[in-house]
């Protein structure tokens, strides 16, 4: 008999176990807070189920150090744009510096490991960084003649001008920018700008390979480099603009692209990122950040009541589509933008599951991925297809990733459509000594002695357990 993980739910607990839209500091102490067990080798009494959790790799072989963030360190890469910065009465404006502060307290409370990058706060991003004892990204803007490189367009502008560009004048302000704070250990990565250079342009593609190699000449740490790509960018084009960098991080704007109900998007941005990786063979060394979205407002009511799910699916879908961090677009307040609070609430909740006791986010930068569990779909689309770069692509209804990580598994099962799913999870060795348990939304452990288990899961549905030996 399957056992069904609603059985002993009431309805309206399992309505948010299946949507996993808990928000807020109140639910992290009934789900997304607890410590999970610490990872067990040789305890049952059966040699198959031994087998089944001594795979994979362990958090005692990790040589990062565990005050970094990944790739330096251990500690998963979450962080905002923007944090304390804009205004609810314009763009670029800045809040009083209470609030503002007020504001970066939240944030960092809510187990941010990395704040930034800051744009208009970048001078103060290193305090920032100190004060809330984490990680800061730091950006590098070329200032050339006075003028700084915002944007591609300088290029377009300085070709109009026919005036050659001054790579040494570039190369020297980078330097200088650099060498400025290079001391400070709170950076753990360097954001380089302008944005969104067109991999199609020589001069544009030779100024992020001259930018990064002067930000390496001149930081002695040898932090990592990222740069934002925009939301339309393929394969084939990040592989150009990432080549010489050690991020690719590419937005992923679901609603502003136009994909607020084909939110599969997401699996096909991450997608070409990884595809990019694999392009350039870097899989090894070439970090994918998910940039999703913090700056639409919804339209409705009821859309209002879906950022929740929103942000879950947009989370959980890059990740298990192989994402190694994420950086929200954005925290900074915004005219027109009174959904602030109800996005902000509901990242939190999903930085503390990744980030806090629990400390999921390890099992998707260090996991392995395995293939001795199956999903079998029982109910819901198949198939959910999407229209982008003039192609359509077809993704599954409901995926599921099956990931070992310090003698235990982390199973994640995602619905990518806008209808109700159900599927059975099965493959695990007949034993009443493995534990199932929820890692978020409530719900108690269970025991799987037949090894398989049914679950349902709303439109946009994410659910989580960790499988475990009990001693």
């Amino acid at each position: 008999m399957k056992k069904t993980i609603l059985s002993a739910l009431p309805a309206v607990a399992a309505a948010v176990l299946l949507a996993g839209c808990c928000t807020g500091e109140k639910s992290c102490s009934a789900n997304a807070c607890f410590t999970l067990p610490a990872g067990q080798t040789g305890t049952a009494s059966s040699e198959k189920v031994n087998q089944f959790f001594d795979v994979g790799p362990l958090a005692k072989d990790i040589k990062l150090p565990s005050d970094n963030v990944y790739p330096l360190g251990s500690k998963f890469p979450f962080s905002f744009y923007s944090v304390g910065g804009g205004s609810t009465n314009k763009r670029g404006e800045l809040l009083p510096e209470a609030e503002k502060l007020a504001d970066q307290d939240r944030i960092l409370a809510g187990g941010v490991t990395l704040v930034g990058p800051q744009y208009e706060l970048n001078k103060e991003v290193v305090d920032l960084a100190k004060r809330g004892k984490v990680k800061a990204i730091y950006t590098i803007n070329p200032v050339v003649d006075g003028e700084k490189m915002s944007g591609s367009k300088i290029f377009d502008k300085w070709a109009r001008a026919r005036k050659p560009i001054q790579w040494d004048k570039i190369k020297a302000s980078i330097a200088e920018q650099v060498k400025a704070v290079a001391n400070n250990p709170e950076i753990a990565y360097w954001d380089l700008t302008p944005e969104e250079l067109r991999p199609w342009r020589k001069n544009e593609m030779k100024f992020i390979e001259i930018g990064a190699q002067a930000i390496r000449d001149n930081d002695p740490l040898k932090r990592p480099i990222m740069m934002y790509d925009p939301g339309h960018r393929n394969a084939s084009s990040l592989a150009t603009t990432c080549k010489h960098l050690n991020f690719v991080a590419k937005g992923m704007y679901t609603n502003y692209s136009g994909q607020k109900f084909k939110r599969v998007w997401n699996r096909y941005s991450v997608a070409q990122m990884t595809g990019a990786r694999k392009l350039l063979n870097r899989e090894k060394d070439l970090t994918v950040l998910a940039l999703p979205e913090m700056f639409q407002q919804p339209k409705t009511a009821e859309e209002l009541k879906m950022v929740p799910t929103w942000v879950r699916y947009d989370a959980y879908s890059s990740l298990s589509s192989g994402a190694q961090g994420i950086l929200v677009f954005s925290a900074s307040k915004r005219k027109n933008f009174a959904a602030w609070d109800a996005y902000l609430d509901a990242w939190l909740t999903v930085c503390k599951e990744l980030t806090g006791p629990a400390n999921i986010g390890k099992a998707f930068i260090f996991g392995e991925r395995r293939s001795d569990l199956t999903l079998d779909q029982t109910q819901g689309p198949k198939e959910v297809k999407i229209t982008a770069a003039r192609k359509e692509h077809t993704f599954p209804g409901l995926t599921m990733d099956n990931i070992a990580f310090d003698h235990m598994r982390y199973v994640f099962a995602v619905n990518n459509t806008t209808e109700p799913v159900a599927g059975v999870i099965d493959g695990l060795p007949y034993s009443s000594e493995i534990k199932v348990r929820p890692l978020w939304g409530g719900g108690e452990t269970m025991t799987v002695p037949e090894g398989n288990w049914e679950f349902e899961l709303p439109p946009y549905g994410v659910a989580g357990w960790v499988i475990y030996r009990e001693k």
